[in-house]
């Protein structure tokens, strides 16, 4: 398990979440909670919820299913993303993405998803990548969309945040689209 990492390029990589890198996620999430809790429904874990996640990841990547990944810059934690579901029979996962609020607004997000889109079809073998956002969280829609995903529809009421029910927005993206718009980017 230990050592998977991604570079991505001279001062951003996607390192595997991994039990000893724990406190220092903590660290950026507890420091970030205002910022994250309008999207992410875990933003108020404790110290130890996190660590029980950190180590059914770890479980989850031994059992490739799930990729847990750090985002980081220069070294240090500033976000996170991933794919998971892997083992779908129908060649398919999930991503999803966060980021301190001060590293907002570099391309961050886009440059690392780019890897991990690469790593999915190219190394996976994935036909399908999805990910979900909430309505009004237009910054993680742009980055969909800046990605090639289609806006694929509205999940209406489908999972509980802030001690409600609220809708998704469904993004997908399939293997042969990325190629093509990899291709049509390299010109």
């Amino acid at each position: 398990m230990s050592g998977f990492n991604m570079p991505v390029d001279d001062e951003l990589s996607l390192r595997l979440v991994e039990p000893r890198f724990a406190e220092g996620l903590y660290t950026v999430i507890d420091t970030n909670r205002d910022h994250l809790r309008p999207w992410m429904p875990w933003a108020d874990q404790s110290r130890e919820q996190l660590q029980a996640w950190v180590q059914k990841t770890a479980e989850k990547f031994a059992a490739q299913t799930d990729i847990a990944l750090s985002i980081l810059c220069h070294g240090q934690v500033v976000g996170g993303s991933g794919l998971h579901g892997l083992d779908s029979p129908h060649h398919f996962a999930e991503t999803g993405y966060w980021l301190a609020a001060d590293a907002q607004g570099k391309g961050i997000v886009t440059r690392c998803l780019r890897v991990l889109l690469d790593y999915a079809f190219d190394e996976r073998g994935l036909h399908r990548v999805q990910l979900h956002t909430l309505p009004d969280n237009a910054r993680s829609q742009a980055v969909a969309q800046r990605l090639g995903f289609t806006r694929e529809g509205v999940l209406r009421e489908t999972v509980m945040h802030n001690d409600k029910h609220c809708s998704m927005v469904m993004f997908g993206l399939l293997a042969s689209e990325w190629r093509q718009n990899r291709e049509r980017n390299m010109r």
